[in-house]
């Protein structure tokens, strides 16, 4: 009886510590704000750089584009290229926000009148883990 006791005991331990993580994907343009990851607001705060290879030109290599998140308030920025950074994201409370999508990819050639990244043409599609 008091073996049985433990046992339930352990195994209702076991079940109340694991905790699964949902896979949420989310996509959506800059300025824009959604909720995630357990209610976090996440902002897409903007395209801070795109060197990928515009449309209709031949590049040794694939560029990159780095975007910016605010979560909760902090800023995050998250990278394109792999080799920049292997897992493609960023763990921020336990949770891992990963780049699936950058559109337009390849992005057009063109420049705000500062030679800024144009914001509006861009949609974001993460993978939070």
């Amino acid at each position: 009886m008091k073996n049985a006791l433990y046992l339930l005991l352990f195994l209702g331990l076991a079940f109340t510590s694991c905790q699964t993580t949902e896979e949420e994907v989310a996509s959506w343009q800059v300025g824009q704000v959604r909720l995630l990851a357990g209610n976090l607001p996440v902002v897409f705060s903007e395209v801070e750089n795109d060197s990928r290879c515009p449309e209709g030109s031949l590049c040794a290599w694939e560029g990159e584009a780095i975007v910016k998140l605010l979560i909760n308030g902090d800023a995050i920025r998250l990278s394109t290229t792999s080799a920049i950074n292997p897992s493609r994201g960023v763990v921020y409370n336990g949770r891992l926000f990963r780049i699936l999508a950058l559109t337009p990819d390849p992005p057009p050639d063109v420049r705000d009148e500062n030679g800024g990244v144009i914001q509006d043409i861009y949609r974001l599609t993460l993978e939070i883990n």
